[in-house]
């Protein structure tokens, strides 16, 4: 750690500039009003059940992934979502969306931080599947 290290900056560096939000055209009129519609849970628990199995049995089967993926992931977002807004750091990371890339992470650096440390379990994650911060 060098003596000009800023910190008042978050782990992961300063915010990044929020975007332009691009202007989307209205396509509402377009789509039937049918394409549209809400499943309810006995129907989400069937398409839960019969698409793990099918995954389970098959994981080539990409539609049973996706389907049990659209059916079910809501849940885990939404618990990682309240995980993170319990902590400080998880609220700074909702608020700043800081893009993770190779100029602002460091996995050399990342490796020799503390076991059990969210740095260390990202950079033994990366080598560990081959990855790379890009």
């Amino acid at each position: 750690t060098t003596s000009s290290t800023n910190y008042n900056e978050p782990f992961y560096g300063k915010a990044r500039e929020a975007p332009p939000k691009p202007s989307m055209p209205n396509l509402s009129n377009l789509l039937p009003s049918s394409s549209t519609f809400t499943l309810s849970l006995p129907q989400r628990l069937g398409i839960s059940i019969h698409s793990a199995i099918t995954a389970l049995s098959d994981p080539t089967r990409a539609d049973a992934v996706a389907a049990l993926g659209e059916v079910t992931g809501h849940v885990a977002l939404r618990d990682m979502y309240n995980v993170m807004m319990s902590h400080p750091t998880g609220q700074l990371i909702l608020r700043d969306t800081p893009i993770v890339n190779a100029t602002n992470v460091n996995l050399k650096n990342l490796e020799g931080m503390e076991e059990g440390t969210f740095g260390r379990a990202y950079a033994d994650f990366m080598k560990c599947h081959g990855f790379h911060p890009e």
